[in-house]
């Protein structure tokens, strides 16, 4: 499989990419688990290396092991991690010369706290020194919950961006609904587009985000997404880099190129 770092050459090449374009990722990287097809110490080099190529990252499902070894390998990023800086399975990274912090919060809509739900996202204020514009920026890991719960958080998450009075809005993250189902358009509509239309071009017509470690198993579900506003979308695609027979997660992660 050719490598992000051969996709965004390419890119350079043929969009003509300016200071002003930031390369975004999404990616769902799985919590360690004893029944991987990969561990976490045979992942964690190739992820790391992917994520050198991104100024701009929404992280998932990310445990506690997992956030320090990242944080010790990638100082180049600053980690957003909630209002208090405890750990966070959904944390934004930044690269420190490229961007600066305006603020950040813990979002958690209160019909999800009341069913125990974990932390639903975070959302930060960055200001992109390049293109003198600022972002709100949301990562989520959305929750499986009662479709009426379900549904309220998503017009919240939606409504910290549509009231926002940045430059620009993106919203990243994993959603367990796909593109046919009617709460995906809670989410996209011409105000706040998944890029995955919005883009100029894309790698693939179509492509799967949720796709188990196995390659094999060639499973459809688009669950991985980035809305966005106030911006040009120029690229989307997915990263499908293989070890030893496997995919580094069991979600693909997904990147984009915004042009500020």
């Amino acid at each position: 499989m050719r490598s992000a770092l051969f996709l965004l050459s390419l890119l350079v090449l043929t969009l003509n990419l300016s200071a002003k374009d930031v390369p975004i990722m999404s990616f769902f990287i799985h919590a360690n688990q004893e029944y991987d097809d990969l561990t976490w110490e045979e992942r964690l080099p190739e992820i790391v290396v992917l994520l050198k190529d991104y100024d701009l990252i929404g992280l998932q499902d990310v445990d506690e092991e997992q956030l320090v070894d990242l944080q010790e390998a990638l100082p180049e990023f600053a980690f957003i991690l909630g209002e208090s800086q405890s750990h966070s399975n959904v944390p934004i990274l930044y690269r420190r010369s490229a961007f600066v912090l305006q603020y950040q919060k813990v979002f958690e809509p209160m019909d999800f706290a009341q069913n125990q739900q974990k932390d639903l996202a975070i959302y930060a204020g960055l200001h992109h020194l390049e293109s003198n514009k600022n972002m709100r920026v949301v990562n989520t890991q959305f929750q499986k919950a009662p479709q009426d719960i379900q549904l309220s958080a998503l017009r919240d998450l939606r409504k910290h961006l549509l009231v926002s009075r940045a430059d620009v809005n993106v919203l990243l993250g994993y959603f367990p609904i796909q593109a046919h189902e009617e709460m995906y358009q809670e989410l996209n509509d011409v105000r706040l587009p998944d890029t995955f239309h919005s883009a100029e071009m894309r790698c693939q017509n179509e492509f799967s985000t949720y796709n188990t470690f196995d390659p094999a198993a060639k499973i459809n579900m688009r669950v991985d997404y980035c809305f966005s506003s106030g911006c040009q979308v120029r690229w989307i695609c997915i990263e499908e880099r293989i070890k030893y027979g496997y995919y580094l997660s069991t979600h693909a992660p997904l990147f984009i190129i915004l042009s500020l």
